[in-house]
C-alpha cells in the first residue's frame, strides 16, 4: 500500500475549473444537436420513464405486464423523477446527461491534481480531452451514458484514495455505495465494481483490504440483495434483460474485437504511457497494473454480449475517464511542474530543466 499526501486545490485551480466549465458548456452548446431525435435505445428508455412518472410502473404499454426493457435502471428512475415534477421528457434526459458530463470533466481535473499532484496543464489537457469527446454525441442522442460515466469516475477516485490511505470504514463505505450505484445504473457496473475492488486488493494486499471487502459485501448483499429480490419479484426473472436478449451464455469474439478497437481509438493518445511505465520502475509498473485491471477487465467483458446498439462506442466510453485519471501515474516525475534554471558556463549559458 502506498501513502501519498493529497495536493490541495489552490485559487489557480479554482480559476482553471471555472474556465474549463465555461469551455465545456460553450462546446456543448455549439455541438450538441438539439434537433436530433432520440436514438432507438434512448427512446425506449424514455418511454419507460414516462410511464413510471405517470404512475403506471415499468411497462412498455400501459396496463400490460412489467418489462425490464430499460437497461439504465437508475437513470430511468432519475429521468422519471424530473419528468414527474414537470420537466419535459427530452429536456430531463439531456439535463441529466449534460450535467453528468460537466461534473465528470471537473472531477477528472481535480483528481489528477489532488491524487497525483500533477501539473495543472496536464490535468487541464486530460479534462479538456474528455470535454470534447464522445459525451457530446450521447447528449445529442439522449443516452444516459455520461450519467453512468460520472459514477464510474467517482468510484475510481475513491478506489485511488483507498489505495493511498490507511483503512477507513467511512471511505470504504463510500466506495461500496458508489460502486452499488454504478451497478444500479447499468448491469455491467457490477462487474466494473468487482474489477476496481480487485485493483485495490492488488495494490494494498489482501490483508490490508479486509475492511473494504467487508463493506462491499455488506452493501451489495444487504442493499443490492433487496434490489435483486424486488426486481425478480417485479419482473418475474432474476437477470437483466440484455443477458437474455444479447448474451444468452454465448461468447461474441466479434464484440470483443470491436471493444478493443473502440478502447484503442478513444484512449490512443495516452496508451503509450503504459509502455513508459514498463521501462521506468517497478512502482510505475504497479501503477500501470492497478489501472489496467478495471480497464482491461471492462474491455474484455463485452465478449459476453452482442455489439448491437453500441452507438458511438458508448459501451466502452466509461473507461475513458478511468484512463484519464490514471495515466499521469505512468509518467511519474514528468507529470509534475516544470522547473527551469540557468547558469553561466564559460562563455555560454547552460539551461537545466527538471520536473518535480
Amino acid at each position: 500500500m502506498r501513502k501519498r499526501q493529497a495536493t490541495k486545490l489552490t485559487i489557480a485551480d479554482c480559476i482553471i475549473i471555472a474556465v474549463l466549465t465555461c469551455l465545456t458548456v460553450a462546446y456543448a452548446a455549439r455541438y450538441v444537436s438539439f434537433s436530433q431525435h432520440p436514438f432507438e435505445d434512448a427512446a425506449i428508455l424514455m418511454r419507460y420513464s414516462k410511464h413510471v412518472a405517470e404512475g403506471h410502473g415499468i411497462v412498455w404499454n400501459i396496463g400490460e405486464q412489467s418489462v425490464d426493457g430499460a437497461t439504465d435502471f437508475l437513470f430511468m428512475a432519475a429521468v422519471a423523477g424530473l419528468h414527474r415534477v414537470g420537466l419535459p421528457l427530452e429536456l430531463a434526459v439531456r439535463a441529466l446527461a449534460a450535467s453528468a458530463h460537466l461534473l465528470t470533466v471537473i472531477i477528472v481535473y481535480i483528481a489528477i491534481v489532488r491524487i497525483h499532484g500533477a501539473s495543472r496543464w496536464l490535468a487541464l489537457m486530460s479534462a479538456a480531452y474528455l470535454a470534447v469527446g464522445p459525451g457530446i454525441a450521447y447528449i445529442s442522442a439522449h443516452f444516459g451514458t455520461p450519467f453512468f460515466a460520472l459514477f464510474v469516475t467517482t468510484t475510481w477516485c475513491l478506489a485511488y484514495w483507498l489505495r493511498e490511505t490507511e483503512q477507513s470504514h467511512l471511505l470504504s463505505l463510500a466506495f461500496a455505495m458508489s460502486a452499488l450505484l454504478m451497478g444500479l445504473i447499468r448491469p455491467e457496473g457490477v462487474f466494473l465494481a468487482m474489477f476496481m475492488f480487485l485493483a485495490v486488493v492488488y495494490s494494498r494486499g489482501a490483508g490490508n483490504s479486509k475492511i473494504i471487502g467487508l463493506n462491499i459485501a455488506a452493501v451489495f448483499i444487504l442493499i443490492g440483495g433487496l434490489y435483486f429480490v424486488w426486481r425478480w419479484n417485479y419482473f418475474g426473472y432474476p437477470l437483466p434483460n440484455p443477458f437474455y436478449k444479447k448474451g444468452g451464455g454465448h461468447l461474441y469474439l466479434s464484440s470483443l474485437r470491436v471493444s478493443l478497437d473502440n478502447a484503442v481509438l478513444m484512449c490512443a493518445p495516452f496508451l503509450a504511457t503504459y509502455l513508459l511505465a514498463a521501462i521506468r520502475s517497478k512502482a510505475a509498473v504497479r501503477d500501470a497494473v492497478f489501472s489496467f485491471i478495471p480497464i482491461g477487465g471492462f474491455v474484455g467483458l463485452w465478449v459476453l454480449l452482442s455489439n448491437e446498439m453500441n452507438f458511438a462506442m458508448r459501451f466502452q466510453y466509461p473507461i475513458l475517464p478511468v484512463l484519464l485519471i490514471s495515466w499521469p501515474a505512468m509518467v511519474g516525475g514528468f507529470a509534475g511542474p516544470v522547473k527551469w534554471s540557468a547558469s553561466r558556463h564559460g562563455r555560454g549559458v547552460v539551461v537545466a530543466i527538471s520536473w518535480r
